[in-house]
């Protein structure tokens, strides 16, 4: 899981008040809503993402139902003073309190998928959410976290909405948390054509904070322990001060104008392309953060279910060695190392110059062992698929 509270202090409030964001962000028209289900991956995303929705929503008085996927019980892996259960327990009362004092007659379903590991759930995840949409009853919309917010969690309970958004024929909104933090407003990643924004009125910018305040789990209150710092902390929790919030509608497409030429042929032949499915890709510098703030942000190196995943992909490979190798996605390395004692030749590809630095120091021995094993940066996969052309008879890998 990424560990994203032990970055930097990543992009200020500030500078998103200085773009003028919320000028480029054509309102979030909520007339058609009928029904409202919010899922969360964790405890307090949607009062982060979609707290003032859900107040509004509430005031109308339509029906809603919140799903919050897992415990968050593994956000403070390195607190002394809680264990996971005992964190797990104080995450799902605050919760209900925060989810209370935003809608006092929504639904609330807590489901307990492991935090941290949501990516192996995503269909129990996604039945459940189905289960709250009624298709003969139009009118309902699903709002999760954005699939390319980062947080593998976050892109897990993402695609489990999207599953059932296209099940239950409901309209999809995405909301970013830790976007807000490790991007920027001229960053690329933002579909344009998609983003909506929501003006919240005082009394439910009022309502999510005090949402927020009820989080005191998460780390939204202070504490002195060491290794018990809270994770959202507050130049981070500024983002959602605002007197607005921001939301992606799914499936929407984008136009490509040839802007050298005003001719009804040209407009005609304009390029409209499917929407890029989020969390499809994220810019090279978030994963170079991501990395210069945790050596081991996914927890390749201590989580169970990784280690088996390693020895399954090992155990599966068809002969005891190769000739040659093809690694896309190395990250750190770790399975290239037991990859590099069964090849010849490897190399190991990845497109965060931070990950390939921790490669190349794990990787250090290799040479001893007579094995020629490069790491080298680079984020087009069919570019070293042509040019390595020893891979025949040897193996090709991608790793997620």
């Amino acid at each position: 899981m990424v560990n994203l509270g032990q970055w930097d202090d990543g992009t200020p409030e500030k500078v998103w008040a200085a773009s003028d964001w919320r000028a480029r962000l054509p309102a979030l028209p909520i007339d058609d809503l009928r029904r409202l289900v919010v899922v969360a991956a964790h405890p307090d995303d949607e009062t982060l993402g979609a707290g003032g929705l859900i107040a509004r929503v509430a005031a109308l008085g339509l029906p809603i139902s919140v799903l919050v996927l897992s415990n968050g019980d593994q956000s403070v892996p390195d607190s002394s003073p809680y264990s996971a259960e005992r964190l797990a327990a104080i995450r799902r009362i605050d919760v209900m309190n925060a989810v209370a004092a935003l809608a006092p007659d929504a639904t609330l379903r807590l489901l307990e998928l492991p935090d941290g590991a949501l990516s192996d759930h995503v269909r129990d995840a996604s039945a459940a959410i189905t289960a709250e949409v009624l298709p003969e009853q139009p009118g309902t919309w699903i709002v999760a976290p954005w699939r390319a917010d980062g947080h593998p969690d976050h892109i897990a309970a993402g695609d489990a909405a999207a599953d059932a958004a296209k099940a239950g024929n409901a309209r999809l909104f995405e909301y970013p948390i830790w976007a807000w933090h490790w991007s920027s407003p001229t960053e690329d990643v933002w579909p344009d054509d998609a983003l909506r924004a929501l003006d919240l009125s005082h009394a439910e910018r009022d309502a999510k904070a005090r949402a927020l305040g009820l989080h005191q789990g998460h780390g939204h209150e202070l504490y002195e322990a060491p290794g018990d710092e809270p994770l959202v902390k507050p130049q981070f929790s500024a983002h959602f001060t605002r007197g607005f919030e921001t939301f992606i509608e799914a499936g929407i497409e984008a136009v490509e104008v040839d802007s050298d030429s005003d001719s009804d042929a040209d407009e005609e032949a304009s390029t409209r392309q499917e929407p890029t499915r989020p969390g499809e890709s994220l810019p090279a510098p978030f994963f170079d953060q991501l990395y210069r703030g945790e050596s081991d942000p996914w927890g390749v190196e201590t989580r169970w279910y990784e280690e088996r995943k390693r020895a399954l992909t090992l155990a599966a490979l068809p002969r005891q060695r190769f000739r040659s190798a093809l690694e896309l996605g190395c990250s750190t390395g770790v399975l290239t190392v037991e990859l590099a004692a069964r090849c010849d030749e490897l190399l190991a590809v990845d497109s965060a110059e931070q990950a390939l630095e921790i490669a190349r120091a794990r990787l250090g021995g290799a040479a001893e062992r007579q094995v020629r094993t490069q790491v080298s940066a680079g984020g087009v996969a069919h570019r070293h698929l042509r040019a390595h052309h020893s891979l025949r008879g040897g193996v090709l890998l991608l790793s997620d």
